[in-house]
Order: C-alpha cells, then sequence, then structure tokens
C-alpha cells in the first residue's frame, strides 16, 4: 500500500509553532500602522458627527451644540445636543434660558446623540480660541454657521483635537466660522499643537 498523504499529529504542531513565531514576529511592526489606522477612523468618525451637529442645527432650526463627556478632563464621548428655546444662548436678557423653554418639560439643551470613542480611549479635547462657555463645547447656528457668544464672528473658528494615548501622536478637526469642517491631508498624522498650522484636506 502507498503511504497516506495525511498530516502527522506532530507535523500540524511543527507548521502552527513555525506560524505563532511569525506571527509573533510581524505584530510588533503592524501595530503602529493599526494604531495610526485607529486615529484616522476616529478624525473621520468625529468630522462626520461634527456634521450631523451642523445638519440637526439646519433642518430643525434650531441651535445644537457638540460637547464632551465628561467636560471637565479627557474625554472618549462626544455629545450632540439640541436648544430648547429659540435662542443660542443661555441667558437672555438676563434671564436664564429656563423661562423661554419650548418645553417647559425639558432642559435647556436636549441630547439627541452620543459618539463614543474607540480603541484604546481616544481622547478628544477642544482647542484654539473658545468663546466663554461653561463648559467647552461648539455651537451651531440654524444657518449651519459656528455660534459664539464674543461679538466678532470672523473668529468663531473652533478645533477639536484627538489624541491617540499610545502613539501620543494628535491629529485636529477643524470647524471654521462658516460651518465648514476640515480635516487633515491622508497620511499627515501629528500637526502639533497649534491647530492652525495643518493642511485641510477634504471638508464636509
Amino acid at each position: 500500500m502507498g503511504r497516506s498523504h495525511a498530516f502527522s499529529l506532530l507535523e500540524v504542531m511543527v507548521t502552527l509553532a513555525i506560524l505563532a513565531i511569525v506571527a509573533a514576529l510581524a505584530v510588533p511592526s503592524l501595530l503602529p500602522e493599526v494604531q495610526k489606522a485607529q486615529l484616522t477612523t476616529s478624525v473621520d468618525a468625529v468630522a462626520a458627527f461634527i456634521g450631523a451637529a451642523r445638519d440637526e442645527a439646519m433642518l430643525q432650526r434650531r441651535c445644537t451644540r457638540l460637547r464632551l463627556d465628561p467636560p471637565d478632563g479627557p474625554a472618549d464621548v462626544l455629545v450632540i445636543e439640541s436648544s430648547n428655546s429659540l435662542t443660542c444662548e443661555d441667558v437672555v436678557e438676563d434671564r436664564p434660558l429656563a423661562g423661554r423653554r419650548i418645553d417647559p418639560l425639558q432642559p435647556p439643551w436636549v441630547e439627541t446623540r452620543r459618539l463614543k470613542l474607540e480603541s484604546p480611549r481616544l481622547e478628544a479635547s477642544f482647542t484654539a480660541e473658545l468663546p466663554v462657555f461653561e463648559i467647552p463645547q461648539l455651537r451651531f447656528r440654524p444657518t449651519g454657521r459656528v455660534w459664539t457668544n464674543d461679538s466678532i464672528v470672523s473668529d468663531d473658528n473652533v478645533s477639536l483635537t484627538l489624541l491617540h494615548p499610545v502613539l501620543q501622536r494628535r491629529r485636529h478637526v477643524l470647524v471654521m466660522s462658516n460651518g465648514f469642517i476640515c480635516t487633515p491631508l491622508p497620511g499627515v498624522i501629528d500637526e502639533g499643537d497649534d491647530p492652525s498650522t495643518f493642511t485641510c484636506g477634504d471638508g464636509t
């Protein structure tokens, strides 16, 4: 009789051991590329989420805001809230917004959706010049433009920075005063601390 073509248990074990060694050698070199891809994917998701906040303001004809959760430290959750008022302001004529709510039973800002930044706990923070809000946030007018509580419209640009805690590298999503959302060019990862220095890629 001829020899069987079946593999013996020893041959299978040796093959698996060789594959495990090759994989162990390859993973460390591939890991930084995987982490860069995580950061890029998160930037795209955040840009789309900011666009959703802008679009919601225009569709509902009501101001929306994008804030971080938690608001007072490194955050990995973004929250969109819709104003329960026909104004973007928290205080109108020295009276709190609560006195002018569309729905008296709802809070001044009503959450509509949230985004969790994934693997491994990417941290978000607002940078650039921010208006004096109680908590860091980005607000959109019903026109889709950025709203702040100062009188100079031209400096209403707001930036959201994402930090990868393992890579210790960051990327910015810049929101222009006219509502244009600007992301870095493909392949650009570390633009430093100043978001105004990077070159925009595709905007939404």
